[in-house]
């Protein structure tokens, strides 16, 4: 969205980002990754308008999560399907052969989000 959030107040910057948001065009998807702090779900999608939210967490709480929203839990893939997965997104020549990605694939917790 491009918006300079330094010496900005939290007030200051939320209204920018609802502008922002509002100009955007209907069909807008605006993917969230991590959202840290879930009490503000209903926030994020009083302010979004017509724009479409996709937003992911870390947080197993789903009891956090209002019931105007779809919760869909998204199980760790198993180890072969994230090295697949991690080795489809490689630029190397030869990612099959490297004994990192295994393990790569096993640090990240197996989550398809951080494989991909």
């Amino acid at each position: 969205m491009n918006i300079d959030v330094e010496e900005r107040s939290d007030d200051d910057i939320s209204v920018k980002v609802e502008a922002a948001l509002r100009s955007l065009p209907g069909q807008t998807m605006w993917v969230i990754d991590d959202l840290g702090d879930l009490n503000m779900v209903n926030s994020l999608v009083n302010r979004a308008g017509a724009v479409r939210l996709l937003i992911i967490t870390r947080h197993s709480n789903a009891g956090l999560i209002p019931n105007t929203v779809a919760f869909l839990p998204l199980d760790v893939l198993e180890e072969d399907d994230a090295i697949r997965l991690l080795i489809s997104r490689t630029v190397r020549d030869d990612p099959v052969t490297d004994p990192a990605v295994p393990e790569i694939a096993r640090i990240v917790g197996y989550h398809p989000p951080t494989v991909s």
